[in-house]
């Protein structure tokens, strides 16, 4: 694809390319799915938001994956309820968790 291609695409202009997986995020339909979303997940969305804010005051200092030591990692909480308390992976270590092809116990 070259640089126009991507411009038109951006612009979703392309003749290949379709709208159709974008959501509608102001239906109400939408928002009764985040809603019922946020009221099953609360351990999980104030862990994320608990480690953020941790992190952006500089009281928490991201880290390299704990795997193969690369920079650009993420935080996996093991448990929610303990939000600074995470393993610091790279995104294909992280995912590969939760896909469950990788436990931290192999590494350790």
């Amino acid at each position: 694809m070259d640089k126009e291609q991507r411009r038109l695409k951006f612009l979703g202009e392309h003749p290949n390319f379709s709208f159709e997986y974008k959501q509608d995020f102001t239906s109400e339909k939408y928002r009764i799915k985040r809603r019922i979303y946020r009221k099953a997940n609360k351990d999980k969305i104030n862990a994320r938001w608990k480690l953020h804010y941790y992190i952006k005051k500089g009281q928490i200092k991201r880290e390299d994956c704990e795997i193969c030591g690369n920079t650009k990692s993420q935080g996996h909480h093991q448990d929610y309820k303990k939000p600074l308390e995470v393993n610091w992976l790279c995104q294909q270590h992280h995912s590969n968790i939760h896909k469950g092809i990788l436990t931290l116990d192999k590494k350790m």
